[in-house]
């Protein structure tokens, strides 16, 4: 759910600018001297409620350390979401096509609901089993698998974070994802596991399961 008024690119900049100040350690505080602001102003641009300039940006992504690409790609994404644009359903700039900002934004979410036929979503995977889905899919591709198994154990790491309230999720399997083996039957136990303690040991997890012989169910007509 967006915030009324608030673009899903400013949000999708908003998420982005807030993890790389983080990721620099350095406060809010620090980046409102930056720009002369006031720490509620560096508020509304990490929370999309407001959208840096490009200077703004710029000073903002010197004083973190950023460079590179994902700094460049960032920069043009800026300067083409503040286009003037026809009035529609989907905006004139394109969200960048890169899994980080996928973390982003779901780290700035509060909570989540996802269907699941198969298999077991990201933020539930062990890392071997997330492994084994990604060589698949990448082809043995090392340096690709790598990079996102990073990103997707980053992912779980919302459900346990301290440093504001962990993510509250709500997700329903399909049975089959149980039953479908990623990774050997070693790599399924553990995964079982993990959606057991999860499931039973966090108050901001549920994880419910529907059976083979379940017939229709609410969310089948509302689930991706």
């Amino acid at each position: 759910m967006t915030m009324r008024g608030v673009q899903p690119e400013h949000i999708q900049i908003a998420a982005t600018l807030r993890r790389m100040r983080e990721q620099a350690r350095v406060t809010r505080d620090g980046a409102a001297t930056v720009l002369g602001y006031t720490i509620s102003k560096i508020g509304d641009l990490e929370t999309g409620r407001s959208k840096p300039k490009p200077v703004e940006l710029e000073r903002l992504l010197d004083h973190y350390g950023v460079m590179g690409e994902e700094r460049a790609e960032l920069v043009r994404f800026a300067r083409t979401s503040r286009r003037r644009r026809a009035p529609g359903p989907y905006t004139a700039a394109t969200v960048p096509d890169n899994h980080r900002r996928i973390v982003d934004l779901e780290a700035q979410a509060v909570s989540s609901l996802r269907c699941s036929s198969e298999p077991v979503p990201g933020i539930l995977q062990i890392r071997p089993y997330a492994e084994a889905l990604l060589d698949w899919a990448w082809n043995g591709q090392r340096n690709e698998v790598a990079k996102l198994l990073d990103l997707r154990m980053e992912r779980g790491k919302l459900l346990t974070r301290t440093h504001r309230p962990p993510l509250r999720y709500w997700c329903i399997l399909s049975e089959s994802a149980l039953r479908t083996a990623i990774g050997g039957p070693k790599v399924m136990s553990e995964q079982l596991d993990h959606l057991i303690h999860f499931n039973s040991a966090t108050e901001n997890v549920t994880i419910q399961v529907m059976p083979f012989d379940g017939g229709p169910h609410a969310f089948h007509g509302v689930c991706p």
